[in-house]
């Protein structure tokens, strides 16, 4: 076993399955490279997804100011920069909220209609009579 194996496994208990990743020793350098793949340690590590009501729920929380943004990082398990970047989006977005909707385009569903209505009215033509 290689000393830095041993010197591992003595540092984080015996319990722990430590195989060694396949290496790789390249021919005219002569080092040692671990070969990358799958996370030796922790194997099912996935990124967090937040959902947008707790992101929003944070940042307003960063914004009332009560909390400093490392007491609220710790509270949260988020980073501080995390943190300041939805405020950031907050305030960026804010304006919108307030804002009038923009009426909606009906040009290209009145051409739609008008479209259809000509094709029924060609159909009736053509086709017989049903029952």
């Amino acid at each position: 076993m290689p000393r830095l194996l041993r010197r591992h496994r003595a540092r984080i208990g015996a319990g722990f399955d430590l195989t060694p990743p396949s290496t790789v020793v390249l021919p005219k350098v002569g080092l040692l490279v671990a070969k990358t793949g799958v996370n030796a340690m922790n194997p099912t590590h996935t990124r967090r997804c937040f959902t947008a009501a707790f992101k929003a729920e944070v940042a307003l929380a960063a914004l009332t100011g009560r909390q400093s943004l490392a007491a609220l990082a710790v509270r949260c398990q988020v980073s501080a920069a995390q943190i300041s970047r939805w405020k950031g989006h907050l305030l960026e977005q804010a304006a919108q909220v307030f804002a009038e909707p923009a009426p909606p385009d009906v040009e290209p569903l009145y051409a739609a209609i008008g479209r259809l209505q000509m094709e029924i009215q060609l159909l009736k033509r053509t086709l017989p009579p049903g029952p």
